[in-house]
């Protein structure tokens, strides 16, 4: 499959704030796709009906871990992290879109293999929320993009800042969690615009092969 050339938001249940303003904003600024993260089963289910309202017939609505869930309320698909389910399983029971988190080349390609129709790729950076977490950095990313063909959504410290690295590294879209925590319609437009702009010189040079410009990015967050 081929991902919206769009903004990846993730709605966390657990960030401070209105959660449905928040997507309502991420929509406005156009984010095509948009993941409902949620560790608190009690409220789960009432949230990710909300949310999957204001999603119809603008964005891909995608639940993180919960299979169940998503198959109760039909999301457009679920996201499983390497510890969450074990991907041919999961690949048996997801009936829509299946994305699974990949920190290294071996698990990218395990992904693919296993049915993922697009892998979550960090972090790329040093993460404000995934302070475990050691950096894979721009190489990792671009040696990823050799090994799969399937979409690659990067995450990780990213900002606006580096999003255009990241992108010309191989990511075919990008997900941000911190740079975002602010004027969120507003943050999620420009990254459209800088994947926008990448999109059109990929088109113009005729493929997205990762380039050798290891440049290092200033600020990163996540």
């Amino acid at each position: 499959m081929e991902l919206p050339a769009s903004f990846y938001f993730i709605a966390d249940g657990q960030s401070a704030g209105d959660i449905l303003t928040r997507v309502q904003e991420a929509i406005n600024g156009g984010a095509q796709i948009v993941q409902y993260r949620e560790k608190r089963r009690s409220v789960a289910e009432r949230w990710a009906r909300e949310i999957m309202a204001l999603c119809k017939g603008k964005a891909l609505f995608i639940i993180n871990d919960h299979v169940e869930l998503a198959q109760r309320v039909g999301a457009d698909g679920v996201h499983i992290g390497q510890e969450d389910m074990e991907c041919r399983k999961a690949r048996e029971e997801i009936r829509g879109i299946m994305g699974v988190s990949t920190h290294n080349v071996e698990e990218a390609v395990r992904a693919e293999e296993c049915g993922a129709d697009y892998i979550g790729v960090g972090p790329v950076f040093k993460s404000k929320t995934k302070t475990e977490r050691i950096p894979i950095g721009l190489d990792e990313l671009k040696k990823i993009r050799r090994a799969v063909s399937i979409p690659i959504v990067a995450i990780g410290g990213i900002t606006l800042e580096n999003a255009g690295l990241v992108l010309k590294s191989g990511a075919d879209t990008i997900c941000a969690i911190s740079a975002v925590s602010g004027d969120t319609e507003r943050t999620v437009r420009r990254f459209n615009q800088i994947i926008s702009e990448h999109r059109r010189r990929e088109k113009e040079e005729g493929g997205n092969k990762p380039r050798e410009d290891t440049t290092s990015p200033a600020g990163a967050q996540r």
